[in-house]
């Protein structure tokens, strides 16, 4: 992962000071190589995506005109709309958007659930989702590659990215919602991990789990491995901040 061409490792290495002031938009290095998609979840110092205000700062950074976003009423679902125009879809219930439609920017809220990006590079179709752990149990992946599929993508061409969010360091769970991801994913100690009695769930990986279950190529697959808890001075996380967190957004388009 980069953020505007800094690897994990050098971000590590950046000082607080210059990461605020160089760095507000979390980018997939793995999609660099499609100069007209744009793409990019905003940090926390952008402020909360909730606030129009705050979306056009984000956008403006990305070089979006605000009339070309489409948003969605996100109720941790595995449902998808196929979007055709540009037009105000936040009455649509649902946690997933594609299109194949250039300047028709796709867009999803999070703060610890899992932003992710899709982009079929032969057909150009590009595809978000906002996968939760209800989400990720209904395998909205899964229905992401198959809306893809319909618009005649090929599994091998579609690149996926994966945003920010929870990581399994602080995503604890109680025994009910563990025995639904080890009857989803059965007793995979990447996604499920007891840690000193104490179970915990990598939702990422889970969806990485199933995107490789349905044919995406694991190379074409970028995990971002930033905690929305751990460095929630860069990124909202609610479980972190409760009553007091804000929205971050992703999104994507292909550019004319």
């Amino acid at each position: 992962m980069n953020i505007y061409g800094m690897s994990s490792k050098q971000l590590v290495k950046q000082s607080k000071s210059d990461m605020v002031n160089k760095q507000q938009v979390i980018k997939i290095s793995l999609l660099f190589q499609f100069p007209n998609l744009i793409h990019g979840t905003s940090m926390r110092i952008l402020g909360d995506m909730r606030k129009p205000g705050k979306i056009n700062a984000f956008l403006k950074k990305l070089n979006i005109d605000t009339s070309k976003i489409i948003s969605l009423k996100q109720i941790h679902s595995a449902n998808i709309v196929t979007a055709e125009k540009c037009e105000t879809y936040n009455k649509i219930y649902a946690d997933g958007l594609v299109t194949e439609k250039q300047n028709i920017f796709l867009t999803v809220i999070t703060a610890d659930c899992v932003p992710i990006f899709f982009y079929e590079q032969k057909k150009k179709i590009c595809g978000i989702v906002h996968a939760g752990w209800k989400g990720t149990l209904s395998k909205i992946s899964v229905e992401m590659i198959k809306k893809i599929k319909n618009k005649g993508g090929e599994e091998k061409n579609i690149y996926v990215g994966i945003g920010p969010y929870i990581g399994s360091c602080c995503y604890k769970v109680g025994k009910d919602r563990a025995d639904l991801f080890k009857k989803s994913f059965g007793v995979n100690s990447k996604i499920l991990i007891n840690k000193f009695g104490k179970w915990h769930v990598d939702i990422g990986k889970a969806n990485i789990h199933s995107l490789i279950k349905h044919g995406i190529l694991r190379k074409n697959i970028e995990n971002s491995m930033f905690c929305t808890s751990c460095k929630s001075d860069s990124f909202f996380s609610f479980r972190k901040n409760k009553e007091e967190f804000g929205e971050m957004m992703s999104i994507i388009g292909i550019k004319h």
